[in-house]
């Protein structure tokens, strides 16, 4: 079965960083440059939200700032290589198909791949402000927002039921109060959550910071309490 092009999104920015090998400079600039290779499917937080995702597998680097004329850091090789090991083949595995065959594979999947008919994005004149998941550091310590204990180790077991309860969660948004944009906004936070849970070696504090920027969301909560119990 072919890949949905939102499927394809990670190893399609991953391309575009590939294409200069290290990328240095404003997100605005990567944005840019994955358009200029691939087009115009994919909206400016759904780049950012890629880009998110990678901070949880290898070398990229934010300012604090969710200002998109900001720094960021991202190095493909790293990533590639990270991505080539077999963990990621079933979590990720367009992006582990691409480390591995490179864009000639990728060129050929995005042929296969049916156009978008709608593309999220915010409102005007809030381009990467509440939607960009790099607003604020992705580092962050253990008492920050409700103060996960400092302790906490996320077994197979506690993952499995993470995965899952996080996949509840997206599957619960459509049934709520909140608006669309809040909405887009809480789904990019808890599925880059959940692909971090699903990886090899996933990063505890940053999926707690993703769970904690939906928490924040308002209306978004409800759906959280569970989740944030298994953690406390």
């Amino acid at each position: 079965m072919p890949y949905s092009r939102e499927e394809l999104l990670p190893a399609i920015v991953l391309s575009g960083v590939a294409e200069v090998g290290d990328y240095v400079g404003p997100a605005t600039g990567l944005t840019e440059l994955v358009r200029n290779r691939w087009g115009t499917d994919y909206s400016d937080e759904e780049i950012m939200f890629a880009v998110t995702l990678f901070a949880g597998i290898g070398d990229a680097t934010f300012a604090d700032s969710g200002n998109p004329e900001d720094f960021i850091r991202v190095s493909s090789g790293d990533l590639k290589a990270r991505l080539r090991q077999s963990g990621w083949k079933e979590s990720q595995p367009a992006l582990h198909y691409y480390s591995h065959f490179g864009v000639e594979w990728l060129e050929r999947e995005w042929a296969r791949s049916e156009p978008r008919t709608h593309i999220s994005s915010p409102p005007a004149g809030d381009e990467l402000e509440a939607t960009d998941p790099t607003t604020e550091p992705l580092t962050v310590g253990s008492t920050e927002w409700t103060g996960l204990p400092a302790n906490f180790a996320l077994t197979e077991d506690t993952r499995a039921e993470l995965v899952s309860l996080l996949r509840q969660a997206e599957d619960g948004l459509n049934g709520l109060a909140a608006s669309n944009h809040e909405k887009a906004q809480a789904r990019a936070f808890i599925v880059a959550a959940r692909m971090l849970a699903e990886a090899p070696d996933p990063p505890v504090e940053l999926i707690w910071q993703l769970i904690g920027r939906a928490n924040s969301i308002a209306g978004i909560a409800s759906l959280l309490v569970s989740i944030i119990a298994l953690f406390t």
